[in-house]
Formats: C-alpha cells, structure tokens, sequence
C-alpha cells in the first residue's frame, strides 16, 4: 500500500463490525506494510486468528490564503 496518507493497521479478535464502522477494513496479513509485520503484536502478541484491519488517512494538503491588498493595507 503506497498511497499517501497514514497507513494506520489494528489487529482484533472480537471488534471487527465495530472498527468496520469506523472506516477500516479486513485485510489479509500479506498487505501489511513489513515494518509493520515486524511488530511483536504481529510476531506473536496477538493471536494469529485476529483480523488485521486498515485504515488509510489521506494527506489534506495545507490550506493557503492570501491577503487582499484592501486587508494588508490595514496590517
């Protein structure tokens, strides 16, 4: 997964509808970004029967304004 954002991963036994309904969605554990993978829930904490879920949070790019020349003038 490359798209640009926050990547966010959970792992539940029991919340799946729960954090379906905040967005996530059940993904196979071959989707996880590596780094991730390498997390001591995925090497064992957790057991290997729970769900991994994703989240993906989109960048929003900055807003930018700019002063009319009428309101910079009052500065």
């Amino acid at each position: 997964m490359t798209a640009p954002g926050t990547h966010v991963y959970l792992l539940t036994t029991g919340a799946k509808m729960y954090f379906r309904s905040l967005g996530f969605e059940a993904i196979s554990r071959d989707e996880v970004d590596p780094e991730v993978k390498s997390s001591l829930e995925f090497q064992g904490t957790c057991p290997r029967s729970a769900v991994v879920m994703h989240l993906m949070i989109p960048e929003t790019p900055l807003v930018t304004c700019h002063l009319s020349t009428a309101a910079h003038s009052l500065l």
